[in-house]
């Protein structure tokens, strides 16, 4: 269980670096924003609210 817990968390990281530097560029490539509105966003989401439901990853 830790390691599927330690698997979101690395997830969630990598999609929040990616949402900043999403935002900060505004890169206009299609492939990029079409990528990050059907990957991205979703997997942002469902670990972000993973993260809080699983609290018992902490201990």
């Amino acid at each position: 269980m830790r390691y599927v817990c330690e698997t979101l968390h690395y997830i969630w990281f990598v999609a929040f670096v990616w949402l900043y530097l999403y935002e900060e560029f505004d890169w206009k490539q299609e492939e990029i924003v079409d990528f990050h509105k059907y990957v991205v966003s979703p997997l942002f989401l469902v670990t972000l609210l993973l993260s809080f439901l699983s609290r018992h990853c902490h201990v």
